[in-house]
């Protein structure tokens, strides 16, 4: 699939997408043949040690919330400019999420990223590993 995804943002002048798989997707497009578009997914390929992409969230929780009538991607967008907002101020922040009846709570998640935050709305409960990024602190949360 991120084959295909790739491949469509070329034919269609789309910006690439990083993934994490880049490295596959190259390896397939040059034994289908594909050698321009592998290429400009190489050129996706950081040349130092980094980190590989994490999603903001899964595509089972943007059903899960499209279901429940919820727009996962713009409550993100929300998120992040909340946190900009805020100046990095974690009570600030906080106050921000309070204003659209969210609240955050640390994540209850057991595998390496229970460091994460849960924002919780009337509606729905969903895992942000998104604020992994803000650097919440990771204390008392």
């Amino acid at each position: 699939m991120e084959k295909l995804a790739r491949l469509t943002e070329i034919k269609l002048g789309h910006a690439l997408v990083p993934s994490r798989h880049d490295k596959a997707i190259v390896k397939a497009l040059k034994e289908g043949g594909e050698h321009d578009a592998a290429r400009k997914v190489e050129a996706l390929i950081p040349t130092e040690k980094t980190s590989p992409p994490v999603a903001a969230y899964t595509s089972e929780a943007r059903r899960m919330t499209e279901r429940q009538g919820f727009d996962l991607p713009t409550a993100r967008r929300e998120i992040m400019a909340f946190w900009e907002q805020s100046g990095n101020d974690l009570k600030t922040f906080r106050c921000l999420l309070a204003e659209k009846n969210w609240r955050m709570r640390p994540g209850d998640r057991t595998d390496r990223r229970r460091e994460a935050h849960v924002i919780e709305t009337g509606l729905v409960t969903v895992l942000c590993r998104l604020t992994e990024r803000l650097k919440l602190s990771t204390g008392k949360a």
